[in-house]
């Protein structure tokens, strides 16, 4: 079986627009992959439905039981912080979308 750890946005995506991310979730909760997450995950990810869609707390506590019944807990064992900021692409996406698509 496959084994997979998702990243928070991966979830949110999801949770709150469907679409590719919510596949991951069915093949997960259809038991086809092996879906692992951190208790810093599911903490990320309704914090986020929360704080920044206005999710309200039902609805929140309803994906944190989605997650923590398709996926399996874990506990990692090193936390890697590589990437700090790449200005470049923080720049991009401070762009407006028109002007966005014209940069080559």
């Amino acid at each position: 079986m496959i084994r997979v750890t998702a990243d928070s946005n991966i979830y949110i995506s999801a949770f709150h627009f469907r679409g590719t991310p919510d596949r991951l979730l069915i093949l997960a909760a259809e038991r086809k992959i092996d879906l692992a997450i951190s208790d810093h995950i599911v903490e990320e990810v309704t914090r986020t439905l929360s704080e920044k869609f206005a999710w309200p707390e039902d609805r929140v506590g309803w994906a944190r039981r989605i997650m923590r019944g398709i996926a399996r807990r874990v506990v990692p064992s090193l936390t890697i912080n590589a990437i700090k900021t790449i200005p470049q692409i923080t720049a991009f996406w401070s762009v407006p979308w028109k002007q966005a698509r014209s940069i080559s």
